[in-house]
Protein backbone atom coordinates (compact mmCIF):
# COMPACT_ATOMS: atom_id res chain seq x y z
CA UNK A 1 0.00 0.00 0.00
CA UNK A 2 1.57 3.18 -1.10
CA UNK A 3 1.79 6.51 1.74
CA UNK A 4 -0.97 7.88 -0.14
CA UNK A 5 -3.59 5.26 0.38
CA UNK A 6 -2.54 5.03 3.99
CA UNK A 7 -3.04 8.40 4.10
CA UNK A 8 -6.61 8.40 2.40
CA UNK A 9 -7.32 5.17 4.73
CA UNK A 10 -6.34 7.27 7.77
CA UNK A 11 -8.41 10.29 6.64
CA UNK A 12 -11.38 8.11 5.76
CA UNK A 13 -11.34 6.43 9.62
CA UNK A 14 -10.54 9.97 11.15
CA UNK A 15 -13.67 11.41 9.35
CA UNK A 16 -15.82 7.89 10.31
CA UNK A 17 -14.78 8.82 14.04
CA UNK A 18 -15.74 12.67 13.58
CA UNK A 19 -19.11 11.21 12.06
CA UNK A 20 -19.81 8.61 14.89
CA UNK A 21 -18.55 11.68 17.55
CA UNK A 22 -21.26 14.03 16.22
CA UNK A 23 -23.74 11.27 16.39
CA UNK A 24 -23.04 9.95 19.54
CA UNK A 25 -23.29 13.94 20.95
CA UNK A 26 -26.35 14.16 19.48
CA UNK A 27 -27.57 10.87 21.35
CA UNK A 28 -26.39 12.08 23.95
CA UNK A 29 -28.34 15.81 24.17
CA UNK A 30 -31.34 14.17 23.10
CA UNK A 31 -30.96 11.43 26.25
CA UNK A 32 -30.42 14.48 28.31
CA UNK A 33 -33.24 16.35 26.86
CA UNK A 34 -35.58 13.32 27.10
CA UNK A 35 -34.13 12.75 30.86
CA UNK A 36 -35.29 16.67 31.88
CA UNK A 37 -38.26 15.68 30.26
CA UNK A 38 -39.11 12.66 32.44
CA UNK A 39 -37.62 14.46 35.90
CA UNK A 40 -40.12 17.33 35.50
CA UNK A 41 -43.00 15.01 34.72
CA UNK A 42 -41.87 12.99 37.72
CA UNK A 43 -41.88 16.07 39.84
CA UNK A 44 -45.53 17.16 38.46
CA UNK A 45 -46.46 13.96 39.64
CA UNK A 46 -44.58 13.99 43.08
CA UNK A 47 -46.89 16.90 43.33
CA UNK A 48 -49.78 15.85 42.49
CA UNK A 49 -49.20 12.65 45.10
CA UNK A 50 -48.19 15.24 47.58
CA UNK A 51 -51.92 17.60 47.21
CA UNK A 52 -53.78 13.83 47.48
CA UNK A 53 -52.35 12.61 50.37
CA UNK A 54 -53.09 15.86 52.10
CA UNK A 55 -56.32 15.68 51.19
CA UNK A 56 -56.68 12.29 52.28
CA UNK A 57 -55.95 13.58 55.60
CA UNK A 58 -57.96 16.06 55.98
CA UNK A 59 -60.62 14.16 54.38
CA UNK A 60 -59.85 11.39 57.42
CA UNK A 61 -59.67 14.64 60.13
CA UNK A 62 -63.55 15.60 58.84
CA UNK A 63 -64.92 11.86 58.96
CA UNK A 64 -63.28 11.14 62.45
CA UNK A 65 -64.73 14.78 63.11
CA UNK A 66 -68.27 13.99 62.25
CA UNK A 67 -68.18 10.99 63.70
CA UNK A 68 -67.38 12.51 66.96
CA UNK A 69 -70.14 14.74 66.77
CA UNK A 70 -72.76 12.06 65.64
CA UNK A 71 -72.03 10.03 68.36
CA UNK A 72 -72.29 12.96 70.99
CA UNK A 73 -75.42 13.66 69.15
CA UNK A 74 -76.40 10.26 69.60
CA UNK A 75 -75.81 10.30 73.38
CA UNK A 76 -77.62 13.79 73.55
CA UNK A 77 -80.79 12.14 71.51
CA UNK A 78 -80.74 8.87 73.37
CA UNK A 79 -80.71 11.06 76.81
CA UNK A 80 -84.07 13.00 75.54
CA UNK A 81 -85.31 9.23 74.04
CA UNK A 82 -84.95 8.28 77.79
CA UNK A 83 -86.12 11.64 79.20
CA UNK A 84 -89.34 11.10 77.04
CA UNK A 85 -89.49 7.43 78.15
CA UNK A 86 -90.02 8.73 81.62
CA UNK A 87 -92.41 11.29 81.18
CA UNK A 88 -94.63 8.81 79.33
CA UNK A 89 -94.20 5.98 81.98
CA UNK A 90 -95.29 9.69 84.72
CA UNK A 91 -98.05 9.81 82.22
CA UNK A 92 -99.14 6.28 82.49
CA UNK A 93 -99.07 5.91 86.25
CA UNK A 94 -100.88 9.58 86.05
CA UNK A 95 -103.70 7.98 83.86
CA UNK A 96 -103.54 4.65 85.82
CA UNK A 97 -104.47 6.53 89.16
CA UNK A 98 -106.63 8.79 87.87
Amino acid sequence: MSLSERLESIELKVRQLALKVRQLHRENQNLRDANEQLWGALSQKEDVIKTLQERVVKAEQEVEHKRKVDNEQSVKVRAQIDQYVKEIDRCLEWLTNN
